[in-house]
């Protein structure tokens, strides 16, 4: 039951302001507020039945969209992607014999190479440069690639 639980409570926190009002009330009530389908009911002035199926259409539509999406599998595969950065981090400290001026991370858009960057930065106190945030401050747009020409950027981190 508690797999159970845990799972809705996932899916309603990532998905939940699709639902409608009453689906999240009483999803709400049921998960998160751990009252019966009995107490729902009386509460609202319906049957019990009533209340399990406004339950049952809410945790059906909020499975399909994780099926569709994926957010929630994306999300603990990245949680555990950031655990393994800060273990790598923490390793780095014991080990300060290690010197770099810089610490690059490329990747695809969206991958979250900021984010884990941040995080790398401030586990071993170092400076975050964020090289696209520089680009745009002083340039005042992204340049973007035309076909056949690729992209060529050029800066570096230290200079502003």
């Amino acid at each position: 039951m508690k797999n159970q639980t845990y799972r809705m409570t996932m899916l309603f926190d990532f998905y939940g302001e699709l639902l409608t009002d009453r689906q999240k009330e009483f999803f709400d009530l049921y998960y998160n507020e751990d009252l019966s389908l009995s107490e729902i009911a009386e509460n609202e002035g319906i049957s019990r039945q009533g209340v399990r199926d406004v339950i049952v259409r809410a945790e059906a539509i909020l499975t399909d969209l994780e099926d569709k999406t994926g957010l929630i599998k994306r999300f603990h595969a990245m949680r555990k992607q950031l655990q393994e950065v800060e273990a790598a981090a923490e390793d780095i400290l014991k080990d300060m014999t290690l010197q770099f001026s810089n610490l690059v991370l490329l990747g695809m858009p969206g991958s979250g190479k900021t984010k884990v960057a941040r995080r790398l930065a401030e586990l071993l106190h170092r400076p975050f440069v964020d090289v696209d945030e520089l680009i745009v401050r002083k340039a005042g747009r992204f340049p973007t690639s035309s076909p056949g020409t690729g992209r060529r950027i050029s800066a570096t981190s230290n200079r502003r």
